[in-house]
């Protein structure tokens, strides 16, 4: 659940709750765990990233690179 959160000029803060317990870790290398951090932060990017290629391609934007590598 998104708790607290605001957007800044370049950069978004968010306070989330994780409800529940994800489901247990597997051991190889690159896939998310579902219901983790990590898959909520990647669900909301990719949405974002959607969203705004949507745009980009309607009004005829530059591409500009939205998302630094990892978060914290």
């Amino acid at each position: 659940a998104l708790d607290e959160w605001v957007l800044m000029p370049d950069h978004f803060h968010g306070l989330i709750w994780l409800k529940g317990k994800p489901e247990a870790p597997t051991p190889s290398f690159g896939h998310r765990v579902p219901g983790s951090l990590g898959a909520i932060i990647g669900g909301w990017k990719s949405r974002v990233t959607s969203q705004l290629w949507e745009r980009r391609e309607k009004n005829n934007w530059p591409y500009i690179p939205i998302w630094q590598r990892g978060f914290y």
